[in-house]
């Protein structure tokens, strides 16, 4: 059982696609936790809205996982020691769920050492997703930069995990 230390979130910021009829908003929240044997780690969210423009007045998009992904790299988020060297890049991977106050959510959870740190989105990282219709056509937006200061302190190391239990034998056997 894990405790969360604290939560940390940007404010939603907009962007609207180059032919602006589509606009994304997005928010970048970072949860820390620390195991019961000691380890911090850090869960990492984007939430992304999306919106059609149609007769002037834009409409959220009924979210739906098939509404694509966050971005096609796998550096889609970063977390910078506060010397400038990047300590991970953990991609966002396909969406996770749909959050119903907060539109689709991207997750990301990672272990994590003591130091100072931003968990941040780089500059030209993409969003993108599907607009069903008569053709289905692919929006492809580019995030905010994001960023979040974070301290991490008393942290154990990953070498301190307890060790896993072992795998009991086989209850079924294998007929090969």
């Amino acid at each position: 059982m894990a405790d969360t230390l604290a939560w940390h979130r940007t404010d939603w910021v907009e962007v609207n696609s180059q032919d602006g009829l589509h606009r994304s908003r997005t928010q970048l929240l970072v949860g820390i936790h620390r195991a019961d044997w000691g380890r911090v780690s850090l869960t990492v969210k984007l939430y992304r809205r999306t919106y059609t423009r149609a007769d002037g007045v834009w409409r959220e998009r009924t979210p739906g996982i098939s509404h694509g992904h966050a971005g096609g790299r796998s550096e889609d988020v970063e977390i910078v020691r506060d010397t400038g060297e990047v300590y991970q890049r953990p991609g966002f991977q396909s969406p996770v769920g749909v959050v119903r106050s907060e539109g689709i959510a991207f997750i990301r959870a990672l272990e994590i050492d003591d130091g100072k740190y931003v968990v941040r989105i780089p500059e030209g990282t993409e969003t993108s997703w599907v607009v069903q219709g008569e053709q289905d056509v692919r929006v492809t937006v580019p995030l905010p930069p994001h960023r979040i200061a974070i301290t991490i302190e008393d942290s154990a190391p990953a070498s301190a995990a307890p060790p896993l239990p072992e795998w009991p034998d086989d209850p079924y056997p294998s007929l090969w």
